[in-house]
């Protein structure tokens, strides 16, 4: 189970390594040389999992998960790398996200005092920056598993990001704060409308306070038992009609397009 769990970890890594790429500054100097990193990281993960993903029935999976090499995997090989690039680049774009790959790594060695140290000078450094809104996910006790060093920490993290200058990173913990509530609608809803009514208040122009605009009027109009918001579209043959014509009667609609 433990290194099924890596192999799922490892692909959330290469989902979510260049997270925030695109908005990096074309000055920012070191930006080409972690894109390069994460590449050769990302084709190496891939290599080392090979034989357990090409396996064809479980027999071949444990096999291979037992032959995985893991004094000298990917995440180990790489940490080094990407903690000398996030304190060359210092406060740039590229150093925020390094921090990211150094977070993801120590955690699949389950290297308790590499995550937390990670975490902590990345917070230090870039708990002020706009860019660090895209982690604050991190904070929730389930991104900690068996470290109990990092959840003693997680209360002085949030406090520390609730003193935060960018209007970003408070919208971010305060939506975030709000989806836990929520929990995918097994949590409480209407608490959860609250928070993110807030989130719509407190931050409107941010990101977030659209996500959040967008959740309430779900809350509000897409509940189930709810009456459908009435439009008007056309049919196949270019016909016009309106939902509401079909009052009273079994509607089955069929959204479809090509993006």
């Amino acid at each position: 189970m433990k290194t099924c769990s890596r192999v799922i970890a490892a692909f959330l890594i290469l989902a979510g390594g260049t997270l925030g790429f695109a908005r990096q500054a074309k000055t920012d100097p070191y930006a080409a040389q972690l894109k390069k990193l994460e590449h050769a990281y990302s084709q190496d993960l891939r290599r080392f999992y090979k034989p357990v993903n090409d396996a064809k029935t479980d027999e071949e999976r444990a096999k291979a998960e037992k032959g995985l090499d893991f004094k000298n995997a990917p995440f180990k090989v790489y940490l080094p790398q990407f903690e000398e690039l996030a304190h060359k680049a210092g406060d740039r774009p590229s150093a925020c996200n390094a921090y990211n790959m150094m977070f993801q790594c120590a955690r699949q060695l389950h290297d308790g005092k590499g995550q937390t140290a990670a975490m902590d000078a990345w917070i230090k450094k870039f708990k002020d920056s706009p860019m660090f809104a895209d982690f604050v996910y991190y904070l929730d006790p389930d991104q900690w598993p068996d470290n109990e060093a990092g959840l003693r920490h997680l209360a002085g993290w949030r406090a520390m990001l609730a003193k935060s200058k960018s209007p970003e990173v408070l919208a971010a913990i305060a939506f975030h704060a709000a989806e836990t509530t929520y929990a995918d609608g097994q949590g409480d809803t209407i608490k959860a409308k609250t928070l993110y009514q807030k989130v719509v208040s407190d931050y409107p122009n941010t990101i977030y306070a659209t996500q959040a605009k967008s959740q309430v009027y779900e809350f509000e109009h897409l509940s189930i038992g709810m009456p459908a918001p009435d439009f008007t579209a056309s049919d196949q043959d270019g016909v016009t009609f309106k939902l509401s014509d079909y009052r009273g009667k079994v509607v089955l609609l069929d959204f479809w397009g090509f993006w």
